[in-house]
């Protein structure tokens, strides 16, 4: 049974945002300390929350819940189990196709997940380490930004 009314839980569900978060800005934030060139919620598959063109690398930062990272106990709402299950599962299959379809198209995809991002400090390690994973030989983007990184 639902704890809040139909009304509160409308108004609840509707302040969740999907671009402009705190996790997004602290990598934004990191990335511009970086002084490495990005575009926000550009139009490519899955649609990134960051496009690094230079480096030809997606990043999306995931919220934990919402694409059931499972770094805590997935604390699925009991009411309506079905559809919470239902619908973080369809959210992974989702991420998988948007991952291969750039990959196909040449693309790096970089994950950054909300739980390691709590902090400055974090999320300026966090995109470091996906930057240096980017410019590797195996990844799929091209590795312009390599000689600024070395």
């Amino acid at each position: 049974m639902d704890n809040l009314t139909p009304d509160q839980r409308r108004k609840t569900m509707a302040a969740v945002k999907s671009k402009g978060t705190t996790p997004e800005n602290r990598v934004a934030k990191a990335l511009r300390s970086q002084k490495i060139r990005f575009r926000r919620q550009a139009r490519l598959p899955g649609s990134p929350d960051f496009v690094l063109v230079d480096l030809r690398a997606a990043l999306f930062v995931h919220g934990c819940f919402w694409h059931g990272h499972g770094c805590r106990k997935q604390n699925i709402p009991d009411t309506n189990r079905a559809y919470w299950e239902r619908k973080i599962l369809t959210n992974q299959k989702r991420d998988r196709r948007a991952r291969t379809h750039l990959n196909k198209r040449g693309w790096t995809v970089l994950v950054l997940w909300e739980c390691h991002l709590a902090s400055m400090k974090e999320a300026r390690n966090q995109v470091t380490t996906a930057v240096k994973r980017a410019t590797r030989k195996n990844s799929v983007g091209k590795k312009t930004l390599r000689q600024k990184l070395t």
